[in-house]
């Protein structure tokens, strides 16, 4: 098990496949409870799903059973920018080892534009993509910046660059499918979502994205399979059931305002 199965769920995290991830890394922390780099792996898949509070939990495992922490500042980083604290995200990014200055930086990128401060996230990612500009994921996020800046021409562009670095790169397939809906209409926006569920059925933002854009379509009991399924990933998740109560009020004739 030590030496197949969290390279197996890293592979599969490459592919975008991140609830497949998860079952691979949750086995091997089962199967060996002493092994340090499976909850470790296990928690990188957390923070793929936007789970913070999971991740540093696993962390706290990994260290338990003899994990190098070194190795872990960028996660720890992530983790509490997920929970709500980027000031501390920043400060703990800034100590990752050069090996993980990549992860580091987009965090540290995505701290600032939490903070508010877009010009210090643009800086961040451009300081990146000069020495890795085969970054698929730093180009994602770059789209994703743009986009909640109104760049909607440079998300274009970056989000393509994204995907065409990495076509399983399931974060730029979701923002792509946002793109061409608001470029093209939602009949041309489907494909996208479909693509990244496609890698992952159960990928939270894309499951919102999709059921979202099915329910304008009037595809009510697709949105509502959709919305079920978000639920399965993310009890509770607000935009899911924000979703449902737009399909309740629609059957009953009612009208609630647009999404946040």
């Amino acid at each position: 098990m030590r030496g197949s199965t969290s390279p197996r769920s890293l592979g599969l995290l490459r592919a975008g496949n991140i609830s497949a991830a998860r079952d691979q890394a949750l086995a091997a922390t089962t199967a060996d409870p002493n092994w340090g780099l499976a909850p470790a792996v296990l928690a990188r898949v957390y923070l793929a799903q936007g789970d913070g509070v999971a991740a540093e939990g696993e962390l706290g495992r990994a260290r338990d059973t003899g994990f190098d922490m070194e190795r872990a500042h960028q996660l720890f980083a992530h983790a509490w920018l997920l929970e709500g604290d980027p000031g501390r995200a920043i400060v703990e990014a800034a100590r990752a080892r050069p090996r993980y200055a990549g992860y580091a930086l987009r965090i540290t990128a995505r701290a600032r534009l939490a903070q508010g401060d877009v010009p210090g996230a643009l800086q961040a990612l451009v300081r990146l993509l000069a020495v890795a500009p085969r970054d698929s994921a730093a180009w994602s996020d770059l789209g994703r910046l743009r986009y909640k800046t109104g760049d909607r021409a440079g998300a274009i562009d970056a989000t393509i660059r994204a995907i065409t670095l990495d076509p399983d790169n399931i974060e730029a397939l979701t923002l792509r499918g946002e793109l061409v809906r608001d470029q093209y209409g939602l009949v041309a926006a489907l494909p996208w979502f479909e693509a990244a569920l496609r890698r992952d059925g159960y990928y939270h933002p894309a499951l919102i994205e999709y059921a979202g854009t099915l329910g304008d379509l009037g595809r009510y009991s697709d949105m509502l399979a959709a919305t079920r399924k978000a639920l399965t990933v993310r009890p509770g998740s607000p935009q899911a059931y924000y979703l449902q109560a737009v399909l309740a009020a629609r059957a009953a004739g009612m009208t609630l305002p647009a999404r946040c």
